[in-house]
């Protein structure tokens, strides 16, 4: 029995080790994802900060009110960042747990039409 064990082994040793370092690595795309997020939401906010401080040029003489500003222009900017990501990520943890949330209009239709 311990043969057959051992000759079965030898046989699937490629194919178990490359089981064992698929599951080992960690996905790519979800990093990228996460990256890129972070890329987006730091381009939001210097974008906000340079419409703010360009506004704080106009309204302000003194160079520290338009670089506050531009820091409250940031924060602002930051925060709907924020709150469109909670929106996101709410539609998708209720499409995952409700199913008939989904965006698909027929089942929705379905659902309004059974009630």
């Amino acid at each position: 029995m311990q043969e057959k064990e051992r000759a079965y082994q030898s046989l699937v040793q490629d194919v178990t080790r490359k089981q064992r370092a698929e599951s080992e690595r960690v996905p790519l795309s979800g990093t990228v994802r996460e990256v890129g997020f972070g890329v987006h939401i730091l381009t939001v906010m210097f974008a906000c900060f340079l419409a703010c401080f360009a506004l704080g040029q106009r309204l302000f003489r003194e160079p520290g009110m338009q670089v506050a500003l531009g820091a409250v222009g940031m924060f602002a900017g930051l925060l709907v960042e924020i709150c469109l990501y909670m929106i996101k990520e709410t539609k998708r943890g209720n499409a995952l747990l409700f199913p008939s949330l989904r965006a698909d209009k027929t089942s929705r239709l379905q659902c309004i039409d059974q009630k």
